[in-house]
């Protein structure tokens, strides 16, 4: 189990290069190679120790702290041997501009320990979100003002249900590099349904889903029951990390790999090269709903790609352009084909080395 001080330290792979990757039937022993593995996006983040006085006293009983870019903190809790999530603070999927506390109860397990072939467990976990009347989001308060129901409204709140059913389906051995694990192959299934209820003086609580759903189709896709996420996790015994996170989707009746993470490890390769400053890259507006405006300032000439995926690596939308040098770079992009939540965008050269990757933030209440 991570400590203080250890790093999460991964690779996210390219849409293409995850299909080089056979995920395997279940049983074993089994063989991931993972040298055929392309990264568009290489991530470290850091177990800290909590600090007094600050946010951190949201969550007292923490262990110690993962912040997770500009975006959100995670909180961590070891119970009985297990690494369990027990609350956030940050933005959302569904109030991208709003920084929430969101505790888990009871505690989201990300990692248990020790696992063993054809284990299984189910996990059920809840987040309540609540917002008091001046932080609603006006896009809220007008819906409301067409239920008839904004006079004498005290606050609205978001409750997430989450319920995971995990099995460990598989054993064998995962390669990178000259390294080389032994590891289990755990299978996840989860499904996540978030509601809506806003408490009125005179009515009390009223869920107003259905009316979220109808009058803000933006957020509203990312509320009821949403579909079945499964993944497939790597685990080491030798390895804090995880040594991959495969993504799937079905077609029919087969799992296709659509996206993956993985261990960065000393002398593999990357495609990822840092060459220009935050402040020449930019879309705006961020949030976006509709159209958002893409920008390159101080570029050589030649041919570059502009590139949205999702944040484990699926790609979403790519557009070329032919740049002189010197000159700015702006394209409209719409945004609008995509789901409320946080995205990725990169600018790629002609020799396919990203030369920047910034969030985007798309729906949500803003």
């Amino acid at each position: 189990m991570p400590e203080i001080g250890d790093s999460l330290y991964f690779r996210v792979a390219d849409s293409a290069s995850v299909q080089t990757v056979a995920l395997g039937e279940p049983g074993g022993p089994l063989n991931w190679d993972l040298n055929t593995l392309i990264d568009i996006r290489t991530s470290v983040q850091y177990y800290q120790a909590l600090e007094p006085g600050t946010q951190d006293d949201e969550f007292p009983q923490a262990d110690f702290k993962l912040p997770t870019g500009d975006v959100a903190t995670n909180y961590y809790q070891i119970v009985d041997g297990d690494l369990v999530l027990i609350g956030n603070i940050g933005a959302s999927d569904i109030l991208p501009d709003f920084e929430v506390t969101t505790p888990f109860s009871p505690g989201y397990v990300e990692r248990r320990s020790p696992l063993e072939f054809i284990d299984n467990f189910n996990l059920e976990s809840n987040i309540l979100v609540s917002l008091p009347l001046e932080e609603i989001p006006e896009e809220i308060l007008m819906v409301l003002e067409d239920l008839g129901v904004a006079d004498g409204i005290d606050s609205v709140r978001f409750r997430t249900e989450i319920e995971r059913t995990d099995l460990v389906d598989a054993y064998g051995t995962a390669q990178l590099g000259t390294e080389s694990w032994d590891v289990l192959r755990e299978r996840r299934e989860e499904i996540r349904g978030v509601t809506v209820e806003a408490y009125n003086f005179i009515l009390g609580w009223q869920d107003i889903t259905q009316a979220i759903v109808l009058g803000l189709p933006q957020v509203g896709e990312l509320l009821e029951e949403q579909d079945t996420v499964i993944t497939y996790t790597l685990w080491s015994n030798e390895s804090v990390d995880p040594i991959a996170v495969f993504e799937v989707e079905m077609e029919g009746e087969e799992e296709v790999v659509t996206g993956m993470v993985y261990i960065a490890v000393e002398g593999t390769s990357s495609t990822q090269e840092t060459s220009l400053a935050a402040n020449q890259v930019k879309m705006f507006p961020n949030p976006a709903r509709n159209i958002s405006t893409f920008q390159a300032t101080g570029l050589s000439s030649g041919q570059y790609e502009l590139r949205i995926h999702s944040t484990i690596g699926r790609k979403l939308y790519s557009q070329q352009f032919n740049v002189v040098g010197g000159s700015e770079l702006r394209s409209e992009v719409d945004v609008s084909q995509f789901q409320s939540g946080v995205y990725l965008y990169s600018l790629i050269n002609s020799r396919g080395r990203i030369l920047a990757t910034k969030r985007l933030f798309v729906g949500g209440v803003n």
